[in-house]
């Protein structure tokens, strides 16, 4: 048997939270009616069609319920900056394999790696400023695995100037050490793009993938100097460490999956919002602990630290 869901979405109705609230009670009573026992897996099933209904109204109502599936060309747009810098670490790549092959010198091609990638990162940044100056609507994107607002903008804008910060301070770290490090900038943008993506991450598999990727980069940045003993030492160290900080993540992801059957935060948040029992309770406590504890462990703060 399906029940259809069928909402008078027009703008007139939906003026405050109170008819907004009548109208997800509207919703739900056909499923209630026909369902001789409902139960939280009923519930779930049904999640997808009620979300958009229980989300908080905004002041446009009309407008926030377009933006709730946004078309291809807004994602391409919403996503631009990230777009632009993988184009721009795929072209960096292929420049320098193309002058490696023509016996260029290294030296000097790592210097201009260095300055493409420092104006990479200012074009990037000057992308998300403008974004910022324009309308930006909370909204899911990309079957949920992406989230798009104007907070989430903000955050992404200061990791790729703290970037250019770095890379930036990095000049005579390349022009004065002995080898040619001509894959230092390119790694350095490859992990400033799963730190984006890091931060627009909707669901925890995304999340974790990124922390990942990320956590790859910084293994190959620790052990750029793999003559230094100090530099193999602390190599070790963040990947056994960085390891045990993965399983933990995993580990909880894997609890929230058992009990929610889905990672996304929409669902996560509508499950914790309904009257669950103490042994699911304990189940979902131990689960952020252990993602904590792994976050605790990657970012090497208390008590992961050591």
């Amino acid at each position: 048997m399906t029940t259809f869901l069928n909402l008078n979405l027009n703008p007139d109705n939906l003026l405050s939270p109170l008819t907004a609230l009548a109208s997800t009670f509207a919703a739900i009573r056909p499923i209630l009616s026909s369902c001789s026992s409902f139960n939280q897996t009923s519930c779930l099933t049904y999640l997808p069609s009620l979300l958009p209904c229980m989300a908080f109204p905004a002041p446009d109502y009309a407008a926030w319920l377009h933006h709730l599936s946004p078309t291809g060309s807004q994602i391409v747009i919403s996503f631009l900056p990230e777009i632009t810098l993988a184009f721009m670490i795929t072209y960096l790549i292929g420049v320098v394999a193309v002058e490696l092959a023509e016996n260029r010198a290294p030296k000097v091609l790592a210097i201009e790696c260095w300055r493409a990638a420092c104006w990479a990162l200012v074009f990037v940044s000057l992308l998300y400023i403008i974004q910022l100056l324009g309308p930006i609507h909370n909204a899911p994107v990309a079957r949920d695995y992406l989230y798009v607002s104007k907070g989430l903008v903000a955050s992404k804008l200061f990791v790729t100037v703290a970037s250019l910060f770095v890379l930036h301070l990095s000049e005579n770290y390349i022009r004065e050490h002995t080898r040619h490090v001509l894959e230092f900038s390119i790694v350095i943008l490859l992990g400033v793009l799963l730190l984006l993506i890091l931060v627009s991450a909707n669901n925890l598999m995304l999340l974790f993938f990124s922390l990942a990727g990320f956590s790859l980069n910084l293994y190959i940045l620790i052990l750029y100097d793999g003559a230094d003993a100090a530099s193999r030492e602390a190599s070790l160290k963040y990947f056994y460490l960085s390891t045990l900080s993965a399983g933990f993540i995993l580990f909880g992801i894997l609890l929230i999956y058992v009990m929610v059957g889905d990672v996304t935060y929409y669902a996560i948040r509508f499950y914790m919002s309904t009257t669950i029992d103490s042994s699911t309770a304990t189940v979902l406590s131990a689960a952020v602990l252990f993602i904590l504890l792994g976050f605790f462990f990657k970012l090497s703060a208390f008590p992961g630290h050591l």
